[in-house]
């Protein structure tokens, strides 16, 4: 018998992908997002999911590993708001862009099976933190647990 897939959804916004994991059987242990209305509409959608409403560099990984346990799954849905097509007009935004690469400080602290990591078109890196452009994130993902990870 499987144990219960225990998932973390970052970028959680009011939990889309949290419902459509739940829907799959999956228990959600948390949920993160800096926005207070998104983390008060996620709260509502899961009441036994810790939520918290903080910046995901803010967060000690340590302590909320400690609180939440095993996660076998992160969901990833990067902020896309201030760097792609949907900013309309306003400036470009790299530091937007560069949230996403805290999925990979989030997968090295809780080492799950799985990493949902949505692809946002027109998301490249080309700062300081990343040398190579759409590829970065998938490269580093494949290298938690060399011969496991499996691209789809």
């Amino acid at each position: 018998m499987m144990d219960t897939v225990r998932a973390l959804d970052m970028f959680c916004g009011a939990g889309g992908s949290s419902v459509g994991a739940a829907a799959a059987g999956v228990k959600i242990v948390s949920g993160i997002d800096a926005c207070p209305i998104a983390t008060e509409t996620y709260k509502a959608n899961f009441p036994r999911a810790e939520v918290i409403q903080n910046r995901l560099e803010c967060i000690d990984l340590a302590d909320l590993r400690h609180r939440v346990g095993r996660v076998d799954l992160v969901l990833a849905s990067p902020e896309c708001r201030n760097h792609t097509c949907a900013r309309g007009g306003a400036p470009l935004d790299e530091a937007s862009r560069e949230t996403a690469l805290l999925t990979i400080e989030y997968a090295r602290a809780f080492e799950p099976r799985w990493l949902v990591l949505e692809n946002v078109m027109g998301t490249t890196y080309k700062s300081n933190h990343a040398q190579t452009t759409e590829n970065s994130l998938a490269v580093a993902v494949f290298f938690l647990h060399p011969g496991t990870c499996q691209r789809l």
